[in-house]
């Protein structure tokens, strides 16, 4: 009796090199991000446990001090710290994976208006990444009355500021502000270390724009 062509079964190297390469692809699409800077002032951040990419030589980098503004490298910046980049033209890039770099990320705080960043290859929101170590202990960042309830992000665009509260998210290697009543430490947690990608608590030419000494009330929420 013809039963006709029976198919035979697929190889188990074929069987495993598929299985190998969704892994692979799953993998590249869980952190593949770009970072892009617009004509203009934008305000960025170091990536955390990885390199900070290859920037054009043409770009300002400003870093904020005690009291005022200097210039900085980009091998110079600090992951989680805020720094403003001038750029004359856009620029994209690809932003470094750091699902294997430590928890967490801390940045002491100072009375007034801070810089930040988001130093991981995932987006971070106030509700679940952040934490404000205060006096000894360790209080979400919602939570807390040492900081204003959102992280406030730069639009390029509108040369303005947009707060952020609860689960919106900072993209990666995207700075932020953030206003403290008092000195403490903000806490950013890696996303991609947590199960499921969720939060984990932790243990010249210079166009007018508006950031920034501490105690600034110009943006006041």
């Amino acid at each position: 009796m013809n039963l006709g062509r029976i198919p035979q079964a697929a190889p188990l190297w074929t069987i495993a090199g598929a299985a190998l390469l969704c892994c692979l692809l799953a993998s590249s699409l869980a952190w593949a991000a770009t970072l892009t800077l617009r004509p203009g002032w934008n305000l960025v951040t170091a990536p955390h446990g990885a390199a900070m990419p290859a920037l054009p030589a043409d770009l300002d980098i400003f870093g904020l001090g005690t009291r005022a503004y200097s210039p900085e490298s980009a091998q110079a910046m600090t992951p989680g710290r805020g720094y403003w980049v001038f750029a004359p033209d856009a620029v994209s890039m690809p932003v470094p994976d750091t699902a294997s770099a430590p928890d967490t990320v801390s940045l002491d705080l100072a009375p007034g208006w801070n810089l930040a960043g988001n130093p991981f290859s995932q987006g971070i929101a106030a509700q679940g990444h952040a934490w404000v170590l205060d006096g000894g202990k360790t209080i979400p960042f919602l939570d807390s009355d040492c900081v204003s309830p959102a992280f406030y992000a730069f639009d390029s665009q509108e040369n303005d500021y947009e707060a952020l509260p609860g689960e919106q998210t900072i993209e990666p290697l995207q700075g932020f502000l953030v206003r403290a009543a008092r000195a403490c430490t903000l806490v950013m947690s890696n996303p991609a270390r947590a199960a499921g990608g969720g939060s984990s608590e932790p243990a010249a030419r210079r166009p007018w724009v508006r950031p920034m000494p501490p105690g600034n009330t110009a943006i006041d929420p």
